[in-house]
């Protein structure tokens, strides 16, 4: 017969501290083998001990009516774990909550067209085309449960894709396996287990006879679209924000914008005071009869015909973001303050600013920018002063 364990603490005393000590038996440690419990003085020890023989007695009752079959399967499951380090009733839990994770997820395909449709009417025009594009890309991976999708094939997928592209794709998964995550359909983003491509991006500006071809040629062929030029070259203000501004949001009396947090890329309203020159070219615009009862940007085309003035003006290639990183090296070099610049730019960071932007161009440089005036009377003719 089988010694009965005893289970009684034992006081151990040492040169560094006393202490007590408990032997507990392999049936009631998770490990299956016989561990020792420590503990620093003999009231802690005692309640676990008095725990530890109402689990014996339990597993004495159960055991002795644990059919033969159980018993084998038990003993074949220890084995099994023996080199795991995790105890059998570990490995049991990560099996039921692996079963229930299953039951509960969705295919890849089914989450990403969920996450599509809870974003129309929330997020642009331009951000869902860009995800139905996605969606495609990933089809090896439609009909997986998304709780089961891992990092490497993840990767697996991304391979040979440019840095950019790379990126996009990962910023796009992430934010679907996190609005998965909240419908419980999984419980980890493998995204995150994925390392972004550094990119190696030109900080483009344009130079002073650019800004004046680009601006000339807008006079002569798109006219409708010279506020959406002036105020993404001489307010910074971004692209897409432009297109979303009204006539309302211009205060021509006070000379301010207004970029509201509906219009703003950030959702955080901000107030961009105009500069001299910009009210001088919206002025001419208003006075040579520009529409100001719509939107400020046409957008039927908008994209065709934007390629076409730039074509026109000289450009091959078009620089991203070069109007505002023009103004914003412009302005600097002029104002030298770098708060109010990021104020006016909705940015988060002066310092970064004031990394890309400082002496970006040289005085003389920005000078001669804030001289290129609109035409005069009837003509055409874009004014660049030296």
């Amino acid at each position: 017969m089988a010694k009965q364990a005893r289970l009684e603490p034992k006081h151990i005393v040492t040169k560094a501290r006393p202490y007590w000590m408990l032997n507990l038996p392999p049936a009631l440690s998770h490990s299956g083998k016989r561990e020792r419990r420590y503990f620093d003085d003999k009231k802690s020890a005692i309640e676990f001990s008095k725990q530890q023989k109402i689990r014996l007695k339990n597993y004495g009752i159960s055991s002795t009516f644990l059919p033969q079959g159980r018993v084998e399967e038990a003993i074949a499951a220890f084995e099994k774990l023996k080199d795991s380090g995790i105890g059998l009733l570990e490995a049991v839990e990560q099996v039921i909550k692996w079963k229930k994770s299953r039951e509960c997820s969705v295919t890849f395909k089914a989450m990403f067209e969920s996450f599509i449709e809870a974003k129309k009417g929330k997020r642009s025009t331009a951000y869902l085309t860009s995800l139905r594009c996605t969606l495609p890309r990933f089809v090896t991976l439609h009909d997986r449960l998304a709780c089961e999708i891992s990092a490497s094939e993840i990767e697996d997928q991304l391979q040979g894709m440019s840095a950019s592209v790379h990126n996009a794709f990962l910023r796009y998964l992430r934010a679907v396996f996190n609005f998965a995550i909240r419908r419980g359909w999984c419980v980890e983003n493998p995204v995150k287990r994925i390392e972004m491509h550094s990119l190696k991006m030109r900080k483009e500006i344009l130079t002073n006879a650019q800004v004046a071809a680009l601006l000339k040629v807008v006079c002569e062929t798109g006219f409708e679209l010279l506020p959406y030029h002036v105020l993404c070259i001489f307010a910074g203000i971004r692209p897409k924000e432009v297109e979303r501004l009204s006539w309302n949001n211009i205060n021509m009396e006070e000379h301010f914008i207004e970029v509201p947090d509906e219009k703003s890329k950030t959702a955080v309203r901000r107030i961009v005071d105009m500069e001299p020159l910009l009210v001088r070219w919206l002025d001419y615009y208003i006075k040579t009869g520009g529409n100001i009862q719509d939107g400020v940007t046409p957008t039927s085309n908008l994209r065709k015909r934007l390629r076409e003035i730039r074509k026109a003006a000289g450009f091959d290639r078009w620089p991203q973001d070069a109007p505002r990183r023009t103004f914003a090296s412009c302005w600097l070099a002029v104002h030298s303050d770098v708060n109010r610049l990021n104020n006016l730019m909705g940015h988060t960071s002066p310092e970064m600013l004031w990394r890309h932007y400082h002496k970006a161009v040289t005085q003389k440089q920005a000078k001669t920018f804030w001289k290129i005036e609109p035409p005069s009377g009837s003509s055409k003719i874009v004014r660049l002063t030296v």
